[in-house]
This record gives C-alpha cells, structure tokens and sequence, in this order.
C-alpha cells in the first residue's frame, strides 16, 4: 500500500500555468537589508516539510476516524482543513520572506531538503501564488538546483487548476471516496514525457500500482474512470 504521506501529498493541492516564461535565476541574496545567515535558513527550510504534512495528517486521521465514529462532525473536518490553510499561508510567508532575501534555496547552497520542501509549499498553494514560482523553479531545474520532476508536478497542479488536461499524469482526484486519475494531455506520449523529467517511477502504470487500491486507466489495461474537473 501507498504511504498515507504521499496520497496527502498528491491530493492536497492544485495549480500552475505551463506556459509561464522564464526569468533569470539567482542563487545569491536579493535583499542587502537583511542578509542571509546560512545556518539560520536551513534550521527554517528543514522544518517545512514536517509542518506541512503534520497539518495534513491531522485532517486525514480525522476523515478516517469519521468512517466508523458518528460522532465525528463535518464542522470538526472544515476546522481541521481551516488549520491546513492557515500553516499553509505561514510556510507561504516563510518562503517569500527567504527569496526575498537570498533568492530561491537551491540543492548547491542548502542541500537537497529545502529547494524540494520550497517547492511542496508552493505546489500545496493557491493558483496566482503558485504561478508567482513557477518561472522561478523552473530557472532552478534549467540550472540544474531542483529536480524538473517538481517543476512537472507544479505544472500538473496549474493545468488541474484551469480545468485543463494534466501533461505527466501526477494528479489524482477523489470521486466517490476512491482515487481515480484526472484526465491526461495526449496519454500515448505520457511515458516520454514522464521520463523526459526524471519522474519516479517514470512508467505511468508502475506510479499508478504504487496506490492500493490501483486506480484504474485505459493506458494500463484497465476501464477507464470518468473524468473529472478537479476539486
């Protein structure tokens, strides 16, 4: 079965548009007014997955103790999902405060943890912020400081967004209480383009045989869902 983190992770959040250009990227401090002291941002960008997922985790517990509790109300679900968006805006401001000042984190200045936990809070965001990053992380992968793979999946987000067909097949949807694959741009090509990024795994049926149960697609031998229009 696939981890309960990485379902949260997949279904908390839509966005970005793929056509978005370019801007130069800049690994080095933006802000003369407030330096960057090196320590002190990474001691803040290694907490910022935890406290994403956290939040998250909370509100799926909760979904799941619904199932057999009756005592489990919608009012205690909407106040749990409000304190997701509330540690989402806070991780928000905590990522414009860091570029702002240094730039976007990148693998060469702070390791692997913060340019990859940077773009998880920017994938969990709402629409405008999201496409606010997206010429900026994908100056990052150009420049070979993030994995393109998170650039995809930001891209997916966005397209989700705007009622438009996902490019690398990383979105699910929930209908009906079960996962089922929101709708693809030209799926014959979906592998090419997978493996073009470096997803993992970059076989779309082998990403879809990681959940439990498997959703179901017409690329994999089996019926195809109904497509949806997102959440």
């Amino acid at each position: 079965m696939l981890s309960k983190n990485l379902v949260l992770f997949i279904l908390s959040g839509f966005a970005v548009a793929a056509t978005a250009a370019a801007q130069p990227f800049t690994a080095h401090a933006v802000s003369k007014a407030n330096a960057c002291d090196w320590l002190q941002e990474v001691k803040r960008t290694n907490t910022w997955f935890e406290r994403d997922q956290n939040a998250r985790k909370a509100v799926q517990l909760l979904r799941e103790k619904k199932r057999t509790d009756p005592t489990v109300t919608e009012q205690q679900l909407s106040a749990a999902w409000d304190s997701v968006v509330k540690n989402d805006r806070v991780l928000q401001s905590e990522l414009d405060d860091l570029v702002g000042r240094c730039g976007w984190p990148t693998t060469s200045g702070y390791g692997d943890k913060a340019p990859q936990y940077a773009a998880f809070i920017v994938q969990h965001a709402e629409l405008p912020y999201q496409e606010k990053y997206l010429p900026m992380m994908q100056a990052a992968a150009d420049a070979k400081e993030l994995a393109p793979r998170h650039v995809a999946m930001l891209v997916d987000r966005i397209l989700m967004h705007k009622k438009l067909p996902q490019r690398y097949g990383t979105q699910l949807v929930s209908e009906g209480g079960k996962l089922v694959v929101y709708r693809l741009e030209n799926p014959r090509e979906l592998d090419k383009r997978r493996a073009a990024v470096a997803m993992v795994p970059a076989s779309f049926c082998a990403y879809l045989a990681m959940f439990e149960p498997t959703p179901q697609s017409a690329l994999c031998n089996t019926p195809t869902r109904p497509k949806s229009a997102g959440q």
